[in-house]
């Protein structure tokens, strides 16, 4: 099936989006309940446990109910929408019961994102989604469209510049002019399979997933005819019985472990296959993906912050992730990320130089911040949190059990010890660089012109000790450093007001 012709978009016409958008609707809804994890996961395993001889019987039911009411969806979906063109604006009616009006204007865009999944390559079809400023989610999505459109609309929407913003880039020059003289694109990273299975590996969400669904998964295994099997081929007492049950207890744990491990490396490749990134006049351009390839591109201005992470796995593999935090995720709601999956220190410091060229973080020496940041956590969240049951399992039950919950203290004081060691904050006078994390660790660079607001605050005990907390909000995402020097905390405020104020660079 040939798709519709949904016209230039100079016509400023309706346009409907393609028949096969319908089974994009449904792969949505499905990434979705894949996304959420233990969410999907967790349900469907209790249920296999509580099902009795019928399990399977209820998991069909609940997979065909699913799915019809996902087809009608679907389609619904696809009938009610609409979109345009017309006046630098971008037009949608939406909805299935309650309708929709989107008006999106090209000056409020900030990244365009064009997949092409295996159900749309034979027909020349992409999917398009529209982020703007300010927004945590994607704005617009048309799954559906020919290339040839999508590219020239991205190709209108990227080419406009509001007269504000041209008359500042003739004053400021800086990342403008140097875009300009731009004839080729620069390669900026091209990540190998053996990066992608090192980022996989590094994957904290594997572990957790891992933690919470170990439990169902060894009562299956336990009730599963294998390990009757195994019970009633072997005489055993009731001793050795223990033991068996304990091994093989610890066998399902790093099974279920194994499983999630090879799953995520897994996901890793086929999501980030062939990643490469280029920059050509202002702009990043990325490519990813084996079954849907996406093309991203991010202005270079609309970077705020470049985050710099390495969990635990990734500090034994030696490598980190870059995140390019955006205007549109100042909530951190969980929107995309503009990310490189796995790099070494060296191009971390390499690539950060190419925003930040007079900066020389990794030379920087970090402070650290008061140690009555552990009293406090001790003392005002752990305590409360333990207590309150201890005293009420012991009241309940008059047995000296009860105070179990209170051990939670002396357990966290470790853990809290760790996150005040990596607790950090450095800075040149123009540039701000923060520290956080526990065993892994995260790092905050950005510089202080682009600093939206900042709060500092003192309790009576910060007072009293001549300490003070600092909350920098920037346009995408916050960064906190508490019990900090009150002469550090007011000169780190000093310098972003000053800079905030005289500096004639644009924040965007």
């Amino acid at each position: 099936m040939a798709a519709p012709d949904t016209g230039s978009p100079d016509t400023g016409k309706w346009n409907r989006l393609s028949p096969f958008a319908v089974i994009h609707y449904v792969v949505k809804f499905l990434g979705a309940l894949i996304q959420h994890g233990p969410q999907a996961i967790v349900p469907l395993l209790a249920l296999l446990v509580v099902g009795g001889e019928q399990r399977w019987f209820y998991i069909g039911l609940a997979a065909a109910a699913v799915g019809a009411l996902m087809v009608a969806g679907a389609i619904l979906s696809y009938l009610r929408f609409r979109f345009r063109l017309a006046d630098g604006k971008i037009l949608i009616q939406s909805g299935v019961f309650n309708r929709k009006r989107l008006t999106l204007g090209f000056d409020r865009i900030q990244n365009i994102t064009l997949m092409e999944p295996l159900y749309f390559r034979l027909f020349g079809l992409v999917a398009m989604d529209v982020e703007s400023m300010g927004s945590s989610k994607v704005e617009v999505s048309l799954g559906g469209i020919p290339r040839v459109l999508a590219e020239e609309i991205r190709k209108t929407v990227l080419s406009h510049k509001p007269a504000h913003t041209t008359a500042r880039a003739e004053v400021e020059g800086g990342s403008e002019s140097r875009s300009e003289t731009t004839e080729a694109p620069t390669e900026i990273i091209r990540q190998s399979t053996a990066d992608l299975v090192r980022y996989g590996l590094s994957n904290n969400q594997t572990w957790i997933f891992a933690a919470m669904s170990s439990g169902i998964i060894v009562q299956v295994l336990t009730k599963s005819e294998i390990f009757i099997a195994l019970k009633a081929a072997i005489d055993l007492n009731t001793d050795n019985s223990t033991i068996l049950m304990v091994l093989f207890i610890i066998f399902s744990i790093l099974f279920t472990l194994f499983l999630f491990m090879v799953a995520s490396v897994i996901g890793a490749i086929i999501t980030n296959h062939n990643y490469h990134m280029t920059y050509l006049d202002g702009r990043f351009h990325r490519t990813r993906g084996f079954f849907e390839r996406q093309e991203v591109t991010l202005p270079e201005g609309r970077i705020q912050t470049i985050k710099i992470r390495q969990s635990w796995q990734a500090r034994l593999l030696k490598r980190f992730q870059l995140h390019l935090n955006q205007i549109a995720f100042c909530q951190g709601s969980g929107g995309k990320h503009f990310f490189i999956p796995c790099v070494t220190e060296k191009f971390a410091v390499q690539f950060s130089r190419f925003f930040y060229p007079d900066f020389d973080w990794p030379a920087m020496v970090l402070k650290k911040i008061d140690r009555m940041f552990i009293r406090k956590k001790l003392l005002w969240t752990i305590l409360p949190v333990s207590a309150l049951p201890a005293i009420i399992i012991t009241v309940v039950s008059g047995s000296i059990w009860g105070l179990l919950p209170l051990l939670l203290l002396p357990l966290s004081l470790p853990f809290l010890a760790l996150r005040w060691v990596n607790y950090g904050y450095a800075s040149d006078g123009k540039h701000g660089l923060v520290r956080e994390g526990f065993v892994g660790h995260q790092l905050t660079v950005f510089p202080f012109f682009k600093v939206q607001n900042v709060v500092l605050s003192q309790s009576p005990a910060q007072k009293k000790a001549g300490l003070a907390s600092l909350k920098i909000k920037m346009a995408s995402s916050t960064v906190k450093i508490p019990f900090m020097p009150l002469r550090d905390a007011s000169d780190w405020r000093n310098m972003m007001l000053y800079h905030v104020e005289s500096s004639r660079k644009s924040w965007m």
